[in-house]
């Protein structure tokens, strides 16, 4: 059960409680600091004491004075902060005490609470110690007391000065202005809460009351209610708020009933076609919309069956779902929202709308209203999208599309078809998923910087089918921007041009390879002669070109035949091809004269070396068709760049060459020299 304490009360009481926990704190700061001062203070008199005493008690002990040291020794008993004071000779014996019954006794007998060890250290070292108990009650102070003749002490010996002070005496005294001081304050703190809690009370409880019971016999419906609380503090300044709030709701729902008015008048501005019928399908509302868009003044249609607006032979079709939803039978085929029909307007023609019925009730009376809305340009479009994915699941080039993150979101089915990849397992993938690791970083940073910058790529790229096998293709990317210019997708259309490639790699073939030996021909010639012309003149080796004609061929050709001439020509291809490195060229520019181009060739006796080679291997026996045929050549040789470094006269010095080798007596070679010109 939970106890409910009113405001009024409970503030006033967190007040109190708030006051004495202040002044309790207060009172035990000051009480804890002056108790420290009173303990500092009464250390100082105990060691002060003690040194006053002890030079009169060696003096009095040394003459053995027994009564002057029980004067002396009284003198301090007299004071209200004394416990014990007494004499110990060097045994621990007691020889003078306030205390009669303490005589002639061992000191540790009567007082344990004496440190055996402090009174060692104390008569050893001849010093001044004081202790305080662990209670912070009793302050212990210890001498030493020595004499040098004859006396209660022996000669040369110390005994013991112990004086136990009382603090809590002391600590009384101190605190008792602290305690009438804090009582004072206790009672003027209580004195104020209990004033400020009936302040607050009037001030603040008294009118909150007012407003409170204001608001609640306006709640039950009493209009005119109104606080009438004044002032300028917050809660008159709440109050009129309040007054004014009710004021406007009261004038609210005078403007509320004229609101419904108006809104008669805005159903007939709305943009959308509404119209309102009875349960039985008479109309008794049509907006200015449903007039454009059927034809009809409301005139024409009030009273009337809605079914004018539907086709001919869809209007017993509606009437028999009304006539049941009459009967009862709740079914979506009346109420429904975004359902699609056809409708029709006053001149007859049909369209596509999208109907929301919904029930209303007027007074008493139950109505439908149904909401239309013309969908025939979305109807178009989805037609024209149902067209568009047709047309991409039918092409046949492959489409890929992808987010503006480019992970795919459809492809079809060409896409599948060239690369093996099913739409399942591509879709969420990124399309680097099929690249053929030919390119780069480079070349697909470029690629979408064009993507970027003109919204479009294309280009012929190669990428990798899901069997691994790599083919080229034609690729147009395209970026798809939404209406606020960001890119929302992007469209890839490509053509797998492998068949293409092979003509233009066949086309390439018979362009720049001799189509019997398949070695460069005269045209590939010249183009990797002006190359390697350009580059020795780049490096400091050089390179060579050699120019070979075949001895004996024409009597081959004429003897034995075409046929066996050409196998003759491509035996000695491949002869040739063997004698050289790879980056070498070996090239046939027609008939029986073949070429070589030597690169990089840092001696003379390199190229002498490959010459003597092919002059060898041309003059082994070719065996052709069970025929063994025996031929040879010669080689003219220029150097590049020590000869030529242009095409027509390197060309013109080799050959030159080449028939000063021929008129040496063939099958030898001979490098080009400016002695040849004559």
């Amino acid at each position: 059960m939970h106890v409910r304490i009113p405001i009024k009360y409970l503030l006033p009481l967190i007040l109190l409680i708030f006051s004495v926990a202040s002044t309790a704190l207060i009172y035990l700061y000051d009480r804890t600091r002056l108790t420290e001062k009173v303990t500092e203070q009464m250390t100082g008199v105990a060691a002060d004491r003690l040194t006053g005493m002890q030079g009169t008690l060696e003096l009095l002990l040394e003459l053995d004075e027994h009564n002057g040291v029980s004067r002396q020794l009284a003198a301090f008993s007299g004071l209200p902060d004394n416990v014990t004071l007494l004499i110990t000779d060097a045994q621990g014996r007691v020889i003078a005490s306030n205390r009669q019954a303490d005589r002639s006794r061992h000191i540790t007998d009567r007082h344990p609470e004496i440190s055996t060890s402090i009174m060692t250290e104390v008569i050893t070292r001849r010093t001044i110690e004081t202790r305080l108990d662990e209670q912070g009650r009793w302050l212990d102070a210890y001498a030493s007391v020595c004499t040098r003749g004859s006396g209660s002490l022996r000669s040369d010996s110390c005994g013991l000065l112990y004086h136990r002070l009382d603090l809590s005496y002391h600590q009384r005294i101190a605190l008792q202005p602290l305690k009438t001081q804090t009582g004072f304050i206790a009672i003027a703190m209580t004195a104020a809460s209990l004033l400020l809690g009936y302040l607050i009370h009037l001030m603040l409880f008294r009118r909150t009351a007012i407003l409170a019971e204001t608001v609640n016999r306006y709640a039950q419906g009493e209009r005119s209610a109104r606080s009438g609380l004044i002032g300028g503090d917050e809660i008159a300044h709440l109050a009129g708020n309040v007054d004014a709030m009710m004021g406007r709701i009261e004038a609210d729902e005078q403007a509320l009933r004229a609101k419904e008015q108006r809104l008669k008048t805005l159903f007939n501005s709305v943009r959308d076609p509404i119209v309102v019928t009875t349960l039985e399908g008479k109309i008794i509302s049509f907006n200015h919309a449903a007039e454009k868009l059927f034809g009809y003044s409301t005139g024409e249609v009030y009273g009337r069956n809605i079914n004018i607006l539907m086709p001919q032979r869809d209007q017993q079709t509606h009437d028999s779902h009304l006539l049941h939803y009459r009967a009862g039978v709740r079914n979506s085929t009346v109420i429904g929202k975004g359902r699609e029909l056809i409708a029709c307007n006053a001149g007859g023609e049909e369209f596509p709308v999208e109907v929301t019925i919904t029930e209303m009730r007027d007074s008493d009376e139950l109505q439908l209203i149904g909401v239309i809305r013309d969908i025939s340009e979305r109807v178009e479009a989805e037609q024209q999208m149902r067209l568009s994915q047709q047309v991409f699941e039918a092409a046949g080039e492959a489409i890929v599309i992808t987010d503006a993150d480019t992970r795919i979101i459809d492809v079809n089915p060409a896409y599948e078809e060239i690369t093996g990849y099913s739409r399942e397992e591509m879709i969420g993938e990124k399309p680097s998923k099929i690249k053929s690791n030919r390119y780069n970083h480079e070349f697909y940073e470029q690629m979408w910087e064009s993507i970027n910058r003109t919204g479009s790529w294309s280009g012929e790229i190669w990428d990798r089918r899901k069997g691994g096998e790599t083919f080229p293709k034609w690729l147009n990317i395209n970026s798809i921007r939404n209406a606020h210019g960001e890119v929302s997708h992007y469209v890839g259309i490509f053509s797998d041009i492998t068949a293409q490639k092979a003509v233009e790699e066949q086309l390439e073939q018979l362009a720049y390879y001799d189509p019997l030996t398949k070695l460069p021909n005269r045209a590939l010639y010249r183009d990797r002669l002006e190359r390697e012309l350009l580059q020795v003149q780049r490096r400091p080796h050089i390179s060579a070109l050699l120019f070979i004609d075949l001895d004996k061929f024409k009597q081959v050709n004429d003897t034995l035949g075409h046929d066996i001439g050409d196998e003759l020509l491509i035996a000695v291809a491949e002869r040739l091809t063997g004698c050289v490195r790879a980056s070498d060229t070996v090239c046939r520019l027609g008939g029986d004269e073949f070429t070589v181009i030597l690169s990089d060739v840092e001696k003379i006796e390199g190229i002498t070396r490959v010459a003597s080679g092919i002059i060898e291997q041309l003059q082994q026996p070719f065996i052709l068709q069970g025929h063994e045929v025996e031929i040879g050549g010669s080689i003219g040789i220029a150097l590049m760049p020590q000869d030529a470094t242009d095409f027509v006269e390197i060309n013109k010095k080799a050959d030159i060459a080449m028939y000063h080798a021929k008129a040496s007596g063939r099958g030898n070679y001979q490098f080009y020299t400016e002695g040849l010109n004559g």
